[in-house]
This record gives structure tokens, sequence and C-alpha cells, in this order.
């Protein structure tokens, strides 16, 4: 009888046992698994609570054991803060931590957002407010999940993209008048990666969509209160993604993706938010995904998390 005995991988002995038959195939043993840390509270009072969920890569040393902590890595990982969208409505998170968890293992700390709901008390800012406040929490904690606070790079798709946007391109601005809105701490990031996000909510229904972005009842309503978004321009805005560029303005480099058969954000969007930077000598890359929807498999697939990757490790 063996006695067990702590090892860890790199001294634990080879078992050199076979039998005639067996197969042998080479494993990978330096790809990173990754731990899900659940419903991390970033920001609440009472019942209104909102969480994180957090992906951290983890080494083979420490894939056998469930730790309640992370493991620290020999060098810090990057921190990617993810915004999924919902129009602004509740998010299906668990759905995105699925597709997140590939970037994750590439060797980054993902913490996804959830924000206020549009129907639950979520109008504008209320997502942006809550993304910052979401920003502020990781750099405060990056320690504990092995993260490098001065390596954040924010990332959304629809109406996570615009929260992405506003969220880089405002900083400490006050964006309404309002006490909620202002702000104290550093919620400062590296780049913004936007995957079909709205620019201008006024613009959406100029191109052929399968929704309606203009009545009271439309996404962008509820956003704004539950009303009419061409009857209410002075609460549209501050809403309006290239009003925060110009200039004299320092502004992150941005990635973007849209795909020219969206059926709910059209291309022009992106078109918008792409010829804006550029006339204010910004740093953006277009990328337009041929037969590309609103969102689906052609956003998840190597190469464009290849892209993705490069863009992330060169502005960090």
């Amino acid at each position: 009888m063996v006695e067990p005995k702590m090892y860890s991988y790199a001294d634990f002995p080879t078992n050199e046992a076979s039998i005639e038959g067996m197969k042998v195939i080479e494993g990978d043993i330096e790809k990173l698994n990754i731990k899900w840390f659940e419903n991390v509270e970033y920001k609440g009072r009472g019942d209104k609570k909102l969480y994180l969920q957090v992906l951290v890569p983890n080494t083979v040393d420490d894939h056998v054991f469930v730790s309640p902590t992370p493991i620290k890595s020999a060098k810090p990982w990057p921190i990617i803060i993810y915004i999924p969208g919902s129009g602004w409505h509740k998010q299906n998170i668990n759905e995105a931590v699925i597709r997140l968890s590939k970037i994750a293992e590439r060797g980054f700390v993902v913490a996804l957002v959830q924000y206020r709901p549009s129907e639950d008390g979520g109008i504008f800012p209320a997502q942006i407010l809550d993304a910052k406040a979401a920003v502020k929490f990781m750099k405060e904690h990056a320690d504990y999940y092995s993260a490098d606070p001065n390596e954040i790079v924010i990332w959304g798709d629809s109406s996570g993209g615009h929260t992405a946007l506003m969220t880089a391109f405002t900083g400490e601005e006050q964006l309404i008048d309002r006490e909620d809105c202002k702000f104290n701490y550093d919620c400062s990031v590296r780049g913004v990666i936007n995957y079909y996000g709205a620019v201008d909510i006024s613009k959406m229904n100029e191109e052929l969509s399968i929704l309606d972005h203009r009545g009271a009842d439309s996404p962008e309503g509820f956003w704004l209160g539950h009303k009419s978004v061409l009857q209410n321009m002075e609460l549209v805005e501050p809403t309006v993604v290239t009003n925060y560029i110009s200039k004299t303005k320092d502004i992150p480099p941005v990635l973007t993706f849209h795909g020219d058969k969206d059926r709910v954000v059209p291309i022009t969007q992106s078109i918008l938010l792409y010829e804006t930077l550029k006339n204010a000598g910004k740093d953006i890359t277009f990328y337009k995904i041929i037969g590309g929807d609103h969102g689906g498999p052609s956003f998840w697939t190597d190469s464009v998390l290849d892209i993705v990757e490069k863009f992330i490790r060169g502005v960090i």
C-alpha cells in the first residue's frame, strides 16, 4: 500500500504501466484551464445587487483540486471587461460565459458584467454607470484574480457594445446632471472592442431592420424611460457615442466588427463610428463580416478571436 503524498504536477513521476493494444496520444499540457467564479457582487444595495461572472485562467498544476481562490500565476493576466448585449433588457449572462471562455483560455481574466435592465429601472445612463463600477471593482480586486489592474480592455456586443464604447469614451465625465452620475475614481481602459453596437439610436430606422427602434415600446424607447425616441431628442443626445469624440480628447484604440446582414443594428452604425473617429484622428480598426447577422458564430471563429487577441495584446 502506498501512502498518499502531495506533489506538484512537475514533480509527480510518470506512470510507465502499459498493456498490449493500448493506444497513446500526446497530452496538451500547455493548454490553460478556466475557473469560473460565479456571482461576484460588485455593486448594489439591499436586494438590488449586480454581479460579475469572472473567468480566470489556471495552469495544469491547479486544475485537479477546486480552490476557493485563484492560484497566483507567474505573470498577472490582462483583464477583459465584457458586457453582454440584451437590447438594454435583462441579459443572458450564462450564455455569454460559454463564448467568452474561448478567449479566457488564451490567457485573460474575463469579467462579464450584469447591468440594470431597462424594465427594472435601468434607464440611461444606468448601464454605463454599472460598467464603470465594474471596471473600478476589477482594478481594486485585480490581485485577488492574479490580474494586472493597468491592463484592462472593455468589450461588448449590441447594447453591450454601446455601453463599452460609452464607458471607454467618457471616463470620469458626468453624462447627465444627476448626483449618481458623478465620478471620483479611475475607470479608464486601454482599448475597446465593439461588436455591432448602436452608435446613434435616432438613426437606427434609417436602414432596414426587423425591429422598431423609435417607439416607446422599442428597446431604445424603454431605455429612455418608455418614451418615443424621435419625440424626445433631448434624451437621445446624451446617448449618442459620436458626441463624445473630438480631436482634443484622449480616446483609447477601438476595434469594431459588424455583419453586412445584421437584421437589428445596421452596419451603417459602425460606419458612422469609424468615420467620426477617423476624422478626429483616432485609432480605429473596422472589420465587416460577410454574411454576419446580429451576432452568431461568425463573430466567434478562431480567425476573429485571433484578431481580437492581437488587438488586446497590442494596446495593453
